[in-house]
């Protein structure tokens, strides 16, 4: 009985010990967290357009809206590309996210700075892509 007494005790101090321990939510990718792309390509396609082709890993309920075109600096255009969540309720699986885009480029810009944004709003994956003559 005795034993019995004493491991109740030790249980139920153990679970009161946990029961106040926050959980904390998922922590969103690190920018700097492995290569930026699986697969990038940006392809001149006339003076004022080029093609962006890319692969990222993000949720599965994870979809990538317009980019967002910033300024040219030595060249290089800055892309955003927001994200935004299609469920509210989703697993934490990883899928490849595809992004195949048209974006508006000078002739003088010769590469792009993109950023994945996170449907946070924070930076999920960045790189520079340098732009391939068609």
């Amino acid at each position: 009985m005795r034993q019995f007494a004493l491991a109740t005790i030790l249980a139920l101090s153990t679970s009161a010990a946990f029961a106040d321990a926050p959980f904390a939510p998922m922590p969103e990718p690190s920018p700097n967290e492995g290569p930026a792309f699986i697969d990038s390509s940006a392809t001149r396609l006339d003076a004022d357009q080029v093609q962006l082709k890319l692969t990222f890993e993000g949720g599965a309920c994870q979809a990538v809206d317009e980019p967002v075109l910033d300024e040219v600096s030595g060249g290089t255009l800055a892309v955003t590309i927001p994200t935004h969540d299609t469920s509210e309720m989703c697993t934490m699986q990883i899928v490849q996210i595809p992004v195949d885009v048209t974006i508006a480029a000078g002739a003088d810009v010769t590469a792009l700075d993109v950023t994945i944004q996170a449907p946070s709003g924070q930076p999920q994956h960045s790189g520079t892509i340098e732009i391939a003559a068609d």
